[in-house]
């Protein structure tokens, strides 16, 4: 490998300007990395003003507690099986809402 020396052979301003410059296009993307994961994490927060849409429709989601989402009872649908009534799941095991309610 040649060295770089002011006056020995393999040097040439160019080859300092472009290590130069490379070194802060590596810094550049490491920053920008550094910016990518802070804005994903603030993302993530702001996700948890949201209601899960497979939570509220199907009274469970696959993610559980790993999920983004509200997961509010509250906002559960309405078991159809309650509403005519056959439903055999009354002692509070099944997955969808037994109050009736307008907001529902």
């Amino acid at each position: 490998r040649l060295t770089s020396t002011p006056s020995g052979p393999g040097y040439s301003p160019s080859s300092c300007l472009n290590r130069s410059a490379t070194s802060r296009y590596i810094a550049s993307r490491a920053v920008q990395r550094s910016l990518a994961i802070i804005r994903q994490a603030k993302q993530k927060k702001e996700k948890k003003k949201e209601y899960c849409m497979y939570y509220n429709r199907f009274g469970k989601c696959n993610r559980g507690e790993s999920c983004p989402y509200i997961h509010d009872p509250e906002k559960v649908a309405v078991c159809t099986r309650f509403l005519r009534g056959t439903c055999k799941k009354t002692d509070g095991t099944c997955s969808f809402s037994h109050k009736v309610s307008k907001d529902k």
